[in-house]
C-alpha cells in the first residue's frame, strides 16, 4: 500500500472453510450440488477428519452430535457458523444464572455439546474447556494451574452474583478445585453440580495389567496385535494406531517424546492419524494430572458448604456408596438419580429428561448465607 498501511486479512466465511476441508477430505470433489457427505463418498472415518479440519481452520470446537454423514456442505457451514458466532462472544459477560460447565476427559465432547444445546434457551450453559495436552506438558504444570485457568475464565465471564458451576466426569474434580479457588477470592457459589463423578479416582485396567514376569511383554504384544486386527476388520485401524501411539508418547519419564510430538501435531498424515493421537494424548494427560492431584491432597481439602447436587447415573456398581464419596466433601449434598449410564444420561432418549432435572435443580439451589468454606 502507498500509505504504508497493511490491509487486514479477511476472515474466511464458514462456507469457504467447509469448501476447503471438504475438498481435502473427499479429494477435490465439487460442492456445487450440495449433496450429503455420504453420497459424496464420505464415511464415518472421513467425517471425523472433516470435523477435525473444520475445527482447525475455524478455530472452534464443534458439537459432534450436530455433524453426521447425511449433512450437506450448507449444513456443515451452518454448524460451523453457529460455533464461530459463539466463539466470537467469548470473553463477554454471561447472563446471570449461567452454569459454567467443565467437561470430562477429552474436552468438549458430543455429550457436553448436546447437553448444552438441549438446555437452551431455558438455561445458558457456558463451556469452560480444559487446557489442551501441549499445555499440560509444560514444566511444573499441575492441577493447580489447570484449576487456576478455569477459575480465571469463569471470574472474567461471570456476571455479578452467586456463581453456578458444574463438572461432568473428570470435570467434576476440576469443578471442586475451581469452587475452592473462587470462594477464597470472595465469590459465592450458588450451585455446584457434579455430573456422575466418583469422588475417589478409580483406574480401570485389564486383567493382565498387574501381572509380572518374563512373558509379560509377549502377552502384551499378542494382545495388541489382536486388538489391531479387530480394529482393522471394524474400520477403526487408524483410531487404534492413534491410541497406541499416544500411549507410547505419554510414557512417564519420556518428556522428550511429548515435546517432539507437540512440534509435529499439525502434520498432515493420511486419514487424520494425528487427530486420534491428539485426542488420546489429551485424555491420558488430563487424567494423569487429576490423579497426581488427588494423590497429593492427603485429606487437606476443606469442606464446601455450598448448595451441591450429585447427578448419579444408573451405571454404578451396587457396592459403591450412593453419594459416590461426595458427602464427605460437601456436607449439604443432594443426590439426584437419573436414567441412563455415564454417557447415556446425556444422550437420547434420556437427554431431555436429564436437562429438565438439571435445570430444575440448578434453579432451586438456595444461596446460603452462612460461610461456604469450612476448615
Amino acid at each position: 500500500m502507498a500509505d504504508g498501511h497493511v490491509m487486514p486479512m479477511p476472515i474466511p466465511q464458514p462456507s469457504q472453510i467447509v469448501a476447503r476441508a471438504w475438498r481435502q477430505v473427499l479429494d477435490g470433489r465439487s460442492l456445487e450440488a450440495d449433496v450429503p457427505f455420504d453420497q459424496a463418498g464420505g464415511d464415518s472415518l472421513r467425517l471425523l477428519k472433516l470435523i477435525f479440519l473444520l475445527e482447525e481452520y475455524g478455530g472452534v470446537r464443534l458439537p459432534m452430535e450436530a455433524c453426521h454423514v447425511g449433512l450437506r456442505p450448507s449444513g456443515f457451514a451452518d454448524v460451523l457458523g453457529a460455533a464461530m458466532r459463539v466463539a466470537s462472544r467469548d470473553g463477554a459477560t454471561e447472563p446471570p444464572g449461567t452454569v459454567f460447565l467443565i467437561p470430562g476427559m477429552g474436552g468438549v465432547s458430543q455429550l457436553v455439546g448436546g447437553f448444552a444445546a438441549a438446555c437452551a434457551p431455558r438455561l445458558r450453559i457456558a463451556i469452560i474447556d480444559l487446557p489442551d495436552w501441549p499445555d499440560l506438558i509444560a514444566p511444573q504444570f499441575s492441577m493447580a494451574d489447570l484449576v487456576e485457568r478455569c477459575a480465571a475464565e469463569i471470574q472474567e465471564r461471570a456476571a455479578d452474583g452467586p456463581l453456578h458451576i458444574a463438572g461432568f466426569s473428570l470435570g467434576g474434580h476440576v469443578a471442586l478445585g475451581v469452587a475452592h479457588v473462587l470462594l477464597s477470592r470472595g465469590h459465592r457459589i450458588g450451585f455446584l453440580g457434579v455430573l456422575d463423578t466418583n469422588a475417589a479416582w478409580r483406574r480401570r485396567s485389564s486383567p493382565d495389567a498387574d501381572r509380572k514376569g518374563p512373558l509379560h511383554p509377549v502377552r502384551r504384544l499378542r494382545w495388541e496385535m489382536h486388538n489391531l486386527l479387530t480394529a482393522a476388520r471394524e474400520g477403526r485401524l487408524v483410531d487404534r494406531l492413534g491410541m497406541l501411539t499416544a500411549e507410547v508418547l505419554a510414557q512417564p519419564g519420556k518428556a522428550w517424546r511429548l515435546r517432539l510430538a507437540a512440534s509435529r501435531r499439525h502434520a498432515r498424515l493420511p486419514a487424520g492419524f494425528w487427530m486420534f493421537v491428539n485426542k488420546y494424548l489429551r485424555e491420558i494427560l488430563q487424567a494423569r494430572t487429576v490423579r497426581s492431584w488427588q494423590a497429593d491432597r492427603r485429606q487437606t481439602v476443606p469442606l464446601l458448604d455450598v448448595p451441591a447436587v450429585l447427578f448419579r447415573s444408573q451405571e454404578h456398581e451396587p457396592r459403591e456408596p450412593d453419594d459416590l464419596g461426595w458427602g464427605a466433601l460437601c456436607p449439604g449434598l443432594r443426590i439426584v438419580h437419573v436414567a441412563g449410564g455415564h454417557e447415556g444420561m446425556m444422550r437420547p432418549p434420556h437427554l431431555d429428561d436429564f436437562c429438565d432435572v438439571f435445570i430444575r435443580e440448578s434453579a432451586a439451589a438456595p444461596v446460603k448465607s452462612a460461610p461456604q468454606l469450612v476448615a
